[in-house]
């Protein structure tokens, strides 16, 4: 490329390009009206132009209360769809043929509503049973555009904040060389992007790793859909750590108590038994899997599981246990890690703090415990052993 050529401004990638859903700068300034959205709000004129007339030829017959109740409904159906659009037009700015299409076939079901204004005044003026059906099919018409258009939005959503978060992180290691690592968002349930985004993450950010809720949306880590994910992580022999979040029907469940009390400690558990039974870990050994909170139940549980698992395939619970890598987050002692260790051993147990959502004095408090507990084998104090571990786990 000559000096010239390089100098020259570059037209704009071609409209008819499908292009990833993005957000509006919320800082713009003197936004005008595309084309597609005049020509959508003239769809709404010509709705609210049979609309009007309706209403009119009520009050001439003298019909006040069946045209008021009439407009009323018609005004309120036209106003809900333009409402609607005028969300989305308005958070998302995405002109490529899709969201075009999409558009349009909303048109479509406002023009659909528009015909059915007379039939509804019709049967409000004869006292009949309002007779909304063909108004009623334009609005579902209009819906399912939208619906997919917010669908669509939302999974690029979710990459961009990926993204951001991301990038903000690695940000934060750079300016910080030597005191701190992350490990990276994925933009799930959309396994493809989540696969881009973590060979982003660890190849060019620098990422030590990733970090998933323990399911997504109902989905729990055993189940196949993330085998491309695991198979990614273990090529690149780095951390998968998983974090509880709440199960589906937790409303239910948690009893109008706090989920971090017992709701996110089932569910690490669930979610790890299951990835263990599943095999996922047997299959990828070089993926490193780090459980929070000493392993929530899973110590607890082990000869429990045990029990079940026998005759499965896999390794023995105890041995997939000691795979395993845990962090100290929450309330290790006096309980919990003492019960872990005789478990697992204590080759995978690394130092958590579960700072911030924890307050200061709450993280201080746990780290008294700590240095209050006795030694554990072949250190000196929990903070040699977790510190060697650590060292060892994101090496």
């Amino acid at each position: 490329m000559s000096e010239v050529e390089r100098h020259l401004p570059r037209s704009p990638a071609p409209a008819h390009r499908l292009r990833r859903m993005s957000g509006r700068d919320p800082f713009e300034q003197h936004r005008v009206a595309t084309p597609l959205e005049l020509l959508f709000d003239l769809t709404f004129v010509g709705a609210f132009g049979v609309t009007a007339p309706e209403f009119a030829h009520l009050l001439a017959e003298n019909h006040v209360g069946a045209g008021m109740a009439g407009f009323a409904f018609a005004t309120f159906a036209v106003c809900w769809a333009w409402i609607n659009f005028s969300w989305f037009a308005s958070a998302y700015d995405t002109d490529d043929w899709v969201y075009r299409l999409t558009t349009m076939l909303q048109m479509v079901g406002v023009i659909i509503l528009a015909l059915g204004v007379p039939q509804m005044y019709a049967s409000i003026a004869e006292g009949k049973h309002v007779e909304n059906q063909v108004m009623v099919a334009g609005y579902v018409v209009m819906r399912i555009a939208m619906v997919f258009q917010w669908l669509r939005a939302d999974i690029a959503t979710a990459r961009a904040i990926a993204e951001h978060v991301n990038d903000e992180a690695a940000k934060t290691v750079r300016d910080h060389p030597g005191r701190f690592g992350f490990f990276a968002s994925l933009p799930l349930p959309d396994v493809d992007a989540a696969v881009a985004e973590l060979r982003r993450a660890v190849d060019t950010l620098g990422a030590s790793g990733v970090i998933l809720d323990s399911n997504i949306d109902g989905h729990y880590l055993g189940d196949r859909i993330f085998e491309p994910i695991w198979a990614e992580l273990n090529a690149r022999r780095t951390v998968l750590f998983v974090h509880p979040t709440s199960p589906v029907g937790w409303e239910r469940t948690a009893l109008g108590r706090p989920r971090p009390m017992l709701e996110f400690m089932f569910d690490s558990t669930r979610s790890i038994t299951d990835l263990v039974l599943a095999g996922v870990a047997h299959r990828y050994p070089d993926m490193r899997i780090l459980v929070p909170h000493s392993g929530a139940a899973l110590a607890f549980f082990s000869d429990r599981i045990e029990l079940f698992r026998q005759g499965g395939s896999g390794p023995p619970w105890r041995d997939a246990m000691r795979a395993l890598w845990f962090d100290t987050a929450g309330t290790p002692f006096p309980i919990q890690l003492p019960v872990l260790a005789d478990v697992a051993g204590t080759a995978h147990i690394v130092y958590g703090s579960d700072s911030c959502w924890t307050p200061a004095a709450g993280v201080d408090a746990q780290l008294a415990s700590i240095d209050a507990a006795p030694p554990p084998p072949r250190a000196t104090s929990w903070r040699e052993l977790t510190t060697r571990n650590a060292d060892r786990l994101l090496a």
